[in-house]
């Protein structure tokens, strides 16, 4: 009798290895895997300013301290009511920048000093690129 139980049990031992093995192999036939990835980084640009335009003469004016001195000519050591003046300032995207631009000036703040500070009006104009900054050139009065 034992060496009936025995054959019985080694009987449902294989079974369930036969059964255990057969389903491995069809869950490794039913399962598969895809992988994918990428990598995703922001544009940059930094700005430069220039009183000409003239290659070799932009630069970083981040901070007021370090603020591009414009020049307005001799009319404005002697400004009367109806005088007017300009000056040209040229920005452009350093060589490193990687996303391009357009420039909208919006909210741009003229700092006016001294005792006739208040009676100065400034207009900005944007002129494409290659173009004349010059006051002839310039829309508006």
């Amino acid at each position: 009798m034992k060496q009936q139980k025995s054959k019985k049990v080694r009987a449902i031992l294989a079974g369930g290895l036969v059964l255990g093995v057969g389903a491995a192999v069809t869950l490794a036939a039913w399962n598969d895997s895809e992988f994918a990835q990428e990598t995703f980084t922001a544009g940059s640009f930094n700005l430069q300013g220039s009183a000409s335009g003239a290659v070799g003469s932009y630069g970083e004016h981040a901070i007021s301290e370090d603020a591009l001195d414009l020049s307005f000519g001799n009319v404005i050591n002697n400004l009367s009511p109806g005088d007017t003046a300009y000056a040209s300032y040229w920005l452009r995207l350093d060589a490193n920048s990687t996303t391009n631009g357009i420039l909208n000036p919006i909210g741009v703040v003229a700092v006016a000093e001294g005792t006739n500070a208040a009676a100065i009006e400034y207009t900005i104009s944007r002129v494409p690129a290659g173009g004349t900054c010059a006051a002839a050139a310039l829309p508006g009065t």
